[in-house]
């Protein structure tokens, strides 16, 4: 079985796909933030820790070796982050002596960093294989368009005085929602350019960083280079995997011609 012969996801994982969807959505409604969370990364990880117990029998060899795959992937994305997060935080223990071991929370990269890291790098890996590189990014980035509409979703906590602020919210959000829409459209019609566009928009925004915390808060906060790294990782989870998987795909496509 190959990715081309896939027509959608089994019962299970598509519905733990849309409560996943409605636990995200849900967190800005309710406020309960970490209950949220919880939700969304068992509905990501648990149809696989279910079938890999052998009680959920709704795939083949082909499957398990992807969910085996993006596990991989997935262990070497958070390794990745705890050695980076642990040397962050030996670097502002020895600069910053306000920084001490009872206070490492402030200092790190926060719970949010994390869920987005390890399960952004799940579900890329995990649709990349599953649908192949066009069409697993195509679907990769709608997701993470609708998933860019929660925060909208506060907006209705602003006061009346705050109409104005709430309109300047929604069309920043309506904003980000078209462009992953508008970005998964060009994938899907011209996947290298697509793919040669995303490494060029993360290198541009990891380069916004650096300058935009140098030029602001600077590098004498204990707070700017956790900032840094945590926005640079999520960055690359989107921009990054996708843009390096079409770009690869392409070429790979490219040579089989000659």
């Amino acid at each position: 079985m190959s990715s081309a012969t896939v027509k959608g996801l089994p019962s299970v994982p598509r519905a733990a796909f849309v409560i996943g969807i409605a636990a995200w959505f849900a967190q800005y409604f309710t406020g309960r933030v970490a209950l949220a969370e919880m939700v969304v990364v068992l509905a990501v990880f648990l149809p696989s820790i279910l079938r890999e117990s052998g009680l959920l029998r709704d795939g083949d060899e082909w499957t398990r070796d992807v969910a085996h795959r993006a596990a991989f992937h997935t262990i070497a994305a958070a390794l990745l982050v705890f050695v980076l997060e642990t040397a962050t935080y030996t670097w502002a223990r020895g600069h910053f002596p306000e920084v001490t071991a009872t206070t490492p929370g402030v200092h790190t990269f926060g719970r949010e960093t994390w869920l987005k890291v390890v399960v952004g790098t799940y579900l890329a890996s995990h649709l990349l294989q599953y649908w192949g590189a066009r069409a697993g990014v195509v679907r990769f980035l709608l997701g993470v368009a609708v998933v860019s509409l929660g925060p909208a979703a506060a907006s209705f906590g602003f006061t009346p005085e705050n109409a104005a602020a709430r309109l300047s919210f929604l069309r920043a959000t309506l904003a980000l929602f078209m462009f992953f829409v508008g970005a998964a459209y060009l994938v899907h019609k011209k996947p290298r350019l697509g793919g040669w566009g995303l490494l060029a928009l993360g290198a541009l925004i990891a380069f916004g960083m650096v300058w935009g915390i140098g030029r602001g808060i600077g590098y004498s906060s204990p707070h700017a280079l956790p900032a840094l790294i945590s926005g640079v990782l999520q960055t690359l989870v989107v921009c990054g995997i996708c843009g390096l998987a079409l770009v690869r795909d392409a070429t790979t496509k490219a040579d089989e011609l000659r």
